[in-house]
């Protein structure tokens, strides 16, 4: 009988929050017994979890295929893995800091996907199961079946009470079947958004009153009324939208009178590509938070483009500050950072040739920029069209 294994190995120790695991794998757990990890491995049991816990690491041995993985790997790396050598399936889902970077399926000696960097240990000289299994092993420090701790390492097993299946976000206005790697999951408050926006209001309020005095000279201007209510009630969910299922990215206040923000982000559909970005905006935010330098948290929606292209058409983050003033949320949201993207920011910032308002490609020659050189974001064109 062939090797047999399925799960998920994260370097993020689990042990002391079993209330966050349980959230990010969609599972209400209840301590069984202690067991052994060579238990583990040979008494699968549908109905039961069994964890390991390491203070660098946690292992999950079970049929994973539904756990969350962009939170699993919040400020950590997350593999989701099998090698069922009966059924001739074999497969990596590779997470870190909430974003895939790499899925490999494959199925009787047909790959099914191939996206992302393949990992160091993945060794086309090796047959699948031994790349799987040191993939793990490059997470939890050793390979299972093949180290002599392995019989050392004890773990819990849990029954499974109930799965919790987090329904997607549906909205007017909104592609549900898009999910940010780091979600606002925020119910904006409309008020703090007013507060924030007290021009774009005046606006409003100005095209209104000069619209309401055109339609009286005639029935058929109450269109151009009409028409701007119906902007104004996408507008709503727009921003509605944007805090509830944007993703958040760190910003960076470039200066302050008037504000500018940079947020960086990869403009790609999928892992087969990578179109990283810096954009550069002007907005507002509190005045304790206007200072040149500092880290804000933003929220913001992808819109696609016209020509069909592997990559998002537009991005336009806002200040988390526009969504709530509740210090608690907004550090929350900061916490949700990690140092890598942070630093990733500052680098680009201060390695930019121009910090003028739009956006500016990254990473050129290295990234899939590099298949597409005439493409500016700023003024989108076919490129398949010559000028």
């Amino acid at each position: 009988m062939g090797l047999r294994l399925c799960g998920l190995a994260t370097n993020n120790n689990f042990d002391k929050d079993i209330d966050k695991l349980s959230n990010a794998i969609g599972r209400k757990l209840s301590f069984v017994e202690d067991i052994q990890l060579e238990t583990s491995t040979y008494d699968f049991d549908d109905g039961y979890l069994d964890v390991y816990f390491h203070d660098n690491w946690t292992l999950i041995i079970d049929q994973a295929e539904d756990f969350d993985l962009a939170k699993i790997s919040d400020k950590s790396k997350a593999i989701r893995f099998m090698a069922n050598e009966t059924v001739m399936l074999f497969y990596l889902d590779v997470y870190e800091n909430r974003k895939q970077i790499r899925e490999y399926v494959l199925h009787e000696g047909e790959i099914k996907a191939d996206n992302g960097i393949p990992l160091p240990e993945e060794n086309p000289e090796e047959d699948e199961s031994e790349n799987i299994l040191n993939a793990v092993g490059s997470i939890i420090g050793f390979t299972i079946f093949y180290d002599d701790s392995m019989g050392e390492f004890k773990g819990k097993r849990y029954k499974i009470e109930s799965v919790v299946k987090e329904e997607p976000y549906k909205a007017p206005f909104y592609d549900s079947s898009t999910k940010a790697s780091n979600p606002g999951n925020f119910d904006v408050s409309y008020l703090q958004w007013a507060k924030m926006n007290l021009g774009r209001l005046r606006r409003y309020f100005i095209t209104f009153i000069i619209l309401y005095f055109i339609a009286q000279f005639h029935w058929s201007l109450w269109i151009f009324m009409i028409l701007f209510m119906l902007y104004l009630v996408i507008n709503y969910f727009g921003i509605k939208n944007t805090f509830k299922a944007g993703d958040v990215n760190p910003g960076m206040i470039l200066s302050t009178k008037p504000t500018i923000v940079a947020v960086c982000t990869d403009m790609s559909k999928g892992l087969s590509h990578q179109f990283p970005i810096l954009y550069i905006f002007e907005t507002t935010v509190p005045r304790k938070d206007n200072v040149k330098g500092n880290i804000i948290p933003t929220a913001a929606l992808y819109s696609d483009n016209r020509y069909d292209l592997p990559f998002w058409g537009g991005f336009e983050p806002i200040p988390f500050s526009h969504a709530t003033a509740n210090a608690t949320i907004i550090q929350e949201k900061m916490d949700s950072f990690s140092d890598d993207d942070i630093s990733k920011l500052k680098n680009n910032v201060e390695s930019s040739k121009s910090l003028s308002l739009g956006y500016h490609n990254l990473d050129i020659a290295s990234s899939s920029w590099k298949d597409f050189p005439s493409i500016d974001l700023n003024d989108l064109k076919d490129p398949k069209k010559k000028n």
